[in-house]
């Protein structure tokens, strides 16, 4: 799961349901989540977010964020 890239995307209401195993139970437009190894490497970028309650939540993932643009989003960014 290291090394992975999420560039120039347009995403909107995804992830409905949430994530039960990371504990997420609202929207979210990327949800990177690792319960005991950490995630490494990662880079999202440059993507349009929106209409959710978290537009990039991560957990246990060390990711680079730039240039990403959010509408109607109510966390941007949640780094946990």
């Amino acid at each position: 799961m290291n090394g992975n890239r999420l560039i120039a995307n347009t995403l909107s209401n995804n992830n409905r349901g949430g994530d039960p195993d990371a504990g997420v139970s609202r929207t979210a437009d990327v949800l990177i989540f690792s319960a005991v190894v950490p995630i490494t490497g990662t880079v999202i970028s440059g993507n349009w977010l929106s209409d959710v309650d978290f537009g990039i939540w991560t957990q246990n993932a060390h990711a680079s964020l730039s240039g990403n643009h959010f509408d109607d989003v109510v966390v941007h960014v949640h780094q946990g």
